[in-house]
């Protein structure tokens, strides 16, 4: 029937989660991502565009993070921000590597 509600008392704990476990997901899944994509293009399988291809890691991550708000679990959320960030600044900084090898090809 009606089942009561769990009172939470002042000396139990809130458990909002861990910073780096967040990061730790953020980054397993970006990376997953990308070779579960690079795995179904090598069978042929792969996504007719390049845009979501890219971007579906990306996403995932995000409704994560979604989905950790929507439990209560903010600080492992903020952890998958902080980690989401970190690939961005990574993936950021190898793209100006990778074009600053090419255009010193050309010199």
């Amino acid at each position: 029937m009606n089942v009561p509600e769990r009172v939470v008392t002042p000396n139990e704990p809130v458990r909002r989660g861990s910073i780096a476990l967040g990061f730790g997901l953020a980054w397993i899944t970006v990376i997953a991502g990308y070779v579960a994509l690079v795995g179904l293009s090598s069978l042929g399988r792969g996504a007719t565009s390049f845009v979501p291809a890219i971007s579906t890691p990306w996403v995932v991550a995000i409704l994560l993070m979604i989905w950790l708000v929507a439990t209560r679990r903010t600080r492992t959320a903020l952890g998958v921000a902080i980690g989401l960030g970190a690939a961005l600044v990574v993936c950021a900084g190898l793209f100006l590597l990778i074009v600053q090898g090419i255009s010193n090809n050309f010199r």
